[in-house]
């Protein structure tokens, strides 16, 4: 069980992305993504509990909290169809 989030870059269509990846146990995986406009930070009080039970992946969308955004920013259906091609 991993009590911090092991923050990594990756670059997605040519934006640079932090993201947070458990490594847990792969029976179970769980996608997190941060509630706009905050960071995958806001995960840090259940990190510890849920890493115990499956894999997670905690992403900051582009244009949030500190992910580089296009401009415009993207309306919410384009964005949830952007994030379905990143991972």
């Amino acid at each position: 069980m991993s009590s911090e989030l092991p923050v990594g870059y990756r670059t997605v269509d040519g934006l640079q992305i932090r993201y947070a990846d458990s490594d847990g146990p792969a029976s179970l995986d769980l996608v997190l993504t941060s509630p706009w406009p905050e960071s995958l930070h806001a995960f840090d009080r259940i990190w510890p509990r849920l890493s115990g039970i499956a894999r997670l992946l905690a992403v900051d969308l582009p244009g949030g909290a500190s992910a580089p955004a296009r401009q415009p920013p993207a309306a919410p259906r384009q964005a949830g169809r952007w994030r379905t091609g990143c991972w």
